[in-house]
């Protein structure tokens, strides 16, 4: 198995930039406790994007890398 220190190495500014991407933005209060909660959903939705652009290009090095 591929070792995935050499596929973090790989990832160009580029790559970081389409990993970060999100058209997502929140505009509540971060001082009312409801907004709090929406907020610390917003905040997991945004990673769950992340981390589903991180594992793609990771296949797609994969698949260039046997």
């Amino acid at each position: 198995m591929k070792d995935f220190a050499d596929f973090k190495s790989s990832l160009t500014k580029e790559d970081i930039d389409y990993i970060n991407t999100s058209d997502l933005s929140f505009s509540g209060n971060l001082a009312d406790p409801d907004d709090m909660r929406e907020f610390i959903g917003f905040v997991g939705g945004l990673n769950f994007g992340r981390m589903l652009r991180l594992l793609e290009l990771y296949h797609e090095w994969l698949q260039k890398h046997p």
